[in-house]
């Protein structure tokens, strides 16, 4: 199956050849304290796209999903698909390489395309921005490189955060793959590391750090009737007590269980004294 990434990279309209993407947990309070949650969460993703078919990249949209099996399963009058609210977009920059140049794109005047949603920090009806930064007059063989770096409040966006998943696969082929999760002593966030996803490398500066890296990763969308969440690495993440229903029981196992599974977990057991 990794054998084939290469010979059957034309099927679709473009591939990742390069990613980097670090997403930040961080809590300025030193106490845990699941009530007061002011936990700021900072995606950086860094990533190059070889483009197979001139129209397959109109815009790069922020923010994006980091589940391809994401699906909305809210009533028809709230479903909204993935948003976030009060994003802040650090940096942003698009370039393309054509024969063996840089062209710059434009990042300034981006389009904001409202998305009707049920706000579940207000519990009201609302729009929220999804802004989309145009990719005009691509060609086959260009290769689109995006840096951006956006944040976000936790507390805000517990409707996409209170559970989440992160997929190192995506819905196309990727090449050398860099992943990495960082988080403050006092974030509260865990991790359950699904199908052998346990990191390649922790370390500690300022921030306790897990890191993976692949060097091919096949399309997880290929197949129909496939069931990846049950085969390939990912990782389950939960950042908060404050959830009903069927899941309850189960993060609170997850959060008693913190120690063996929470992020950092491989750096304390390699660096134990």
């Amino acid at each position: 199956m990794l054998g084939g990434l290469y010979s059957f990279a034309q099927e679709y309209p473009y591939t990742i050849e390069k990613e980097d993407i670090h997403f930040r947990f961080i809590a300025p309070n030193t106490k845990y304290d699941n009530y007061t949650n002011n936990t700021q969460i900072t995606v950086e993703c860094k990533r190059e796209m070889r483009i197979n078919d001139p129209n397959a990249l109109p815009y790069l949209s922020i923010p994006e999903s980091f589940d391809p099996l994401y699906e909305d399963y809210n009533s028809a009058a709230r479903t909204s698909g993935f948003y976030l609210d009060q994003v802040k977009i650090k940096s942003i920059e698009i370039k393309i390489r054509r024969d063996g140049k840089y062209i710059t794109v434009v990042t300034d005047a981006p389009q904001s395309h409202m998305i009707r949603v049920f706000r579940e920090s207000d519990l009201l009806y609302g729009e929220v921005p999804e802004l989309r930064y145009p990719i005009k007059n691509l060609r086959s063989d260009d290769v689109v490189s995006i840096h951006y770096i956006i944040s976000f409040p936790q507390i805000l966006n517990q409707h996409e955060f209170d559970s989440f998943r992160i997929f190192f696969h995506g819905k196309v082929p990727k090449q050398d793959v860099t992943y990495r999760i960082s988080k403050s002593e006092a974030a509260s966030i865990v991790f359950n590391y699904v199908n052998a996803a346990e990191p390649h490398f922790s370390y500690k500066r300022d921030l306790i750090t897990d890191k993976w890296h692949f060097d091919r990763l096949p399309s997880i969308t290929d197949e129909n009737c496939s069931r990846p969440y049950l085969e390939v690495p990912h990782i389950e993440a939960i950042t908060s007590l404050q959830t009903f229903g069927i899941n309850t029981l189960r993060n609170k196992i997850i959060f008693d269980n913190k120690e063996s599974i929470s992020i950092g977990s491989t750096y304390k057991k390699i660096h134990a004294s």
